[in-house]
């Protein structure tokens, strides 16, 4: 019994100084070396099982130092490196312990995915990719339509222009890999008839939408932002054929070896057989014709680093019929253009990256109409440098960029706005309008776990003598912003936002000025989403500033305020049946000669709606179904003077005359079959089915009489793609 009760003494002797040892805070020095080189594993990152929200990072020698319990193990993690796990019991905390890691072999195209996403991914509101786009009814299969299915969205004009949240098309920008694109959109002359975004889906990897507070990585946007990137990798040829009631399109797709590809893409529109089919729908469409070509080349040089390049022409014309204050005749527009986006981009490390981005932009444009004759010459250039560093939970993005443009005009307009005539008097303008924009900026993201990451960016640009016609030199601005996102489940996320930022309007024939715009942005956005439901709830604040950008003077407002709700819930019902709904409430003020009034986007309600019904072996049909109240405009209330020479007076308070309820309900149609072995897909567009006289703006002819035009009536739209 004695020596029982001895060997139990002894033993709780020994154990109590092992016990607190475990839990006493030790300081364990490491050396992490690669297994095959026997160099340091430097910036390699590391964290505890009992808090991995906090990273050890090991310096330029490999050297890694932990407080920590003996109790307690240790993570090492890296992308270079596979994941190595070692228990702190097994190391002693005097002396420097060596781990060997071992390479990841498969880690380089872990690696350039993760290093060529955009390094402000998790802050945008919408991620789709080319199917994505494919399959939603409100897209028409086109990118930037997709946006406008978006509740996000506040375009009201029935085009694919990115609109976001209440503010002007003006102020949102999109971006293709990494350059900024103006004016996306073809034939904006025809009222939506072809007027679809410059870019080929096919070409699409993946598209950002971010509808408040955009990503400082990128300038000149005041509003939202659409960022999009190219496929870098083809899985085999290929060769598609689109036949349309507007002409025919080509794209081909070809693996030059295993590093490189080609894709090439051709259309030819006309107008000649969608006006016989659709006489009462076109009855002011005289003719529209286009013709584009594409190219999109990609070259991995090796694992590390790839070059792309993206060029693109079009040709392209409208004539029609308008009718404008004192004159009501035919309307003519052409625009050649041409832009190449070439990138460059290296892998330097498992942790960062470096890329160049050289764009040039160049377009004619011509318009005539009544005494109005103008003729434009667009020319610019674009380029930036940017560095990624990638360590564990911190990312840090910096750059710089410059752009120039040179914006020629040569016009004839009319001496006094309302007077059209081609009789009417007319004075000259010849103007050259140059802009360079440098600016620099740093964005970074800190992700404190899984759930939680912060993001903070601030840009800067260098003012240079601006050749201008109202300002001698360029504004000196700061934007700044920082956004949180948490995710409080798998099922909840929520996305906060603030920021102050800044943009430049391009010169157009009725504005000879680069006009800078700024804005202050607050946004909150929710989002929850399960198995077969998604619900989007966005809250949002902007003031915004502008010097004017307005065809008509009593359009340029100084300050204007905008506050919005917009919900969207979807449901998968079945494999085959899918809803969705959402609704944007705006408030929009503006201010002029300190008075407040209306803006042109403020309603009480803005639905849009879809259901799609997609059953392979039968056929897929999509209903999508939009109302809205009608936007605010100014009418002209009365005139003076004497016939023929009548001056409109318009009513003194802006924006009080609200135009009808805009409503549409649109279906489509298609059926994907197999002949003689070669995949065909026959599709056919309904729109605005109930032809409804949806109006659009005051036209403003033979006033002081009341006379509006109109959005597309009903029109149908059929069309095959064949694929080889």
């Amino acid at each position: 019994m004695t020596r029982i009760i001895l060997g139990i003494a002894l033993l709780f002797y020994f154990r109590v100084p092992f016990c607190i040892a475990q839990n006493k805070q030790l300081q364990f020095k490491f050396v992490l070396i690669d297994k095959e080189s026997k160099l340091p594993a430097i910036t390699i990152s590391a964290f505890l099982v009992s808090n991995t929200s906090v990273y050890y990072n090991s310096n330029l020698k490999g050297e890694l130092t932990i407080n920590s319990t003996a109790s307690d193990s240790l993570i090492i993690k890296s992308l270079e490196y596979k994941e190595t796990k070692i228990s702190l019991t097994d190391y002693d905390p005097i002396k420097a312990n060596i781990i060997q890691l071992t390479r990841n072999n498969l880690t380089l195209d872990e690696v350039n995915i993760e290093i060529r996403n955009p390094i402000s991914e998790q802050f945008s509101v919408s991620q789709l990719n080319a199917m994505d786009i494919y399959l939603d009814p409100f897209a028409s299969g086109d990118i930037l339509k997709a946006v406008n299915g978006l509740a996000s969205s506040s375009n009201t004009d029935e085009n694919a222009n990115p609109a976001l949240r209440g503010s002007d098309e003006n102020r949102s920008i999109v971006i293709l890999n990494k350059v900024p694109i103006y004016k996306p959109v073809r034939n904006s002359q025809l009222n939506g008839i072809g007027n679809f975004s410059i870019f080929n889906t096919e070409l699409l990897d993946k598209q950002y939408v971010y509808a408040s507070n955009p990503p400082l990585i990128f300038g000149n946007s005041s509003a939202g932002l659409v960022e999009l990137t190219t496929v870098k990798k083809i899985d085999k040829d290929g060769l598609q054929v689109n036949l349309s009631l507007v002409g025919a399109g080509i794209f081909a797709s070809k693996k030059i070896n295993r590093n490189a590809f080609i894709q090439l893409f051709s259309n030819v529109q006309y107008s000649d057989l969608l006006k016989k089919i659709n006489k009462d729908a076109l009855t002011l469409v005289n003719d529209f014709n286009s013709i584009d070509i594409g190219t999109n080349i990609h070259y991995d040089i090796n694992k590390k680093s790839s070059l792309n390049s993206i060029a693109y022409f079009i040709d392209e014309g409208y004539q029609g019929e308008q009718k404008s204050f004192n004159y009501k005749g035919t309307v003519n527009s052409k625009n050649k253009r041409f832009y190449t986006v070439n990138n460059y981009e290296i892998l330097i490390k498992d942790n960062s990256s470096f890329d160049f981005n050289l764009a040039l932009n160049t377009s004619k444009t011509n318009y005539y109409f009544g005494n109005i004759n103008s003729i434009n010459h667009l020319f610019q250039t674009f380029a930036s440098a940017n560095y990624k560093f990638h360590l564990s939970n911190f990312r840090i993005q910096s750059g710089a960029s410059i752009e120039n443009s040179n914006s020629e005009f040569s016009n004839i307009n009319p001496l006094k706005f309302y007077q059209m005539k081609p009789t009417d008097s007319t004075n000259q303008q010849v103007k050259i309008l140059k802009n360079q924009n440098i600016e620099l900026y740093t964005y970074s993201t800190y992700k404190f776990n899984s759930d939680a990451i912060i993001s903070a960016g601030i840009r800067k640009n260098i003012p240079v003598k601006w050749q201008n016609s109202n300002y001698n030199k360029q504004p000196s601005y700061l934007s700044t912003q920082l956004s949180f996102r948490y995710h409080l489940n798998k099922h909840h996320s929520l996305l906060a936002s603030v920021g102050k930022y800044y943009n430049t309007t391009l010169p157009s024939y009725y504005n000879l000025n680069f006009n800078v715009l700024s804005s202050s942005q607050y946004a909150l956005d929710y989002s929850y989403s399960s198995k077969n439901w998604n619900f989007i709830l966005g809250t949002y604040y902007k003031k915004e500033d502008s010097r004017g950008n307005g065809i008509l003077e009593i359009d340029n407002y100084r300050k204007g305020e905008i506050l919005g709700i917009e919900t969207t819930i979807s449901r998968e019902i079945s494999k085959m049946l899918s809803i969705k709904i959402s609704n944007t409430f705006l408030n929009h003020k503006i201010w002029k000669l300190n008075n407040h009034y209306k803006g042109k986007s403020d309603l009480n309600y803005f639905i849009k709606a879809s259901a799609t019904y997609s059953n392979f072996k039968l056929f897929n049909i999509s209903a999508t179904y939009i109302s809205r109240p009608g936007i605010f405009t100014t009418p002209i209330i009365s005139t003076e003077g004497q016939s023929p020479d009548l001056i409109p007076i318009f009513d003194e308070k802006i924006n009080s005359y609200p135009l009808n309820p805009y409503n549409n309900l649109s279906i489509t149609l298609n059926k994907y079959f197999v002949f003689n072995k070669i995949p065909i897909i026959a599709y056919l567009v309904t729109s605005n089915i109930f032809n409804r006289n949806n109006q659009s703006n005051f036209s403003y002819y033979d006033y002081p009489k009341e006379d509006f035009t109109y959005f597309q009536k009903r029109l149908f739209f059929m069309g095959f793609t064949i694929k080889f």
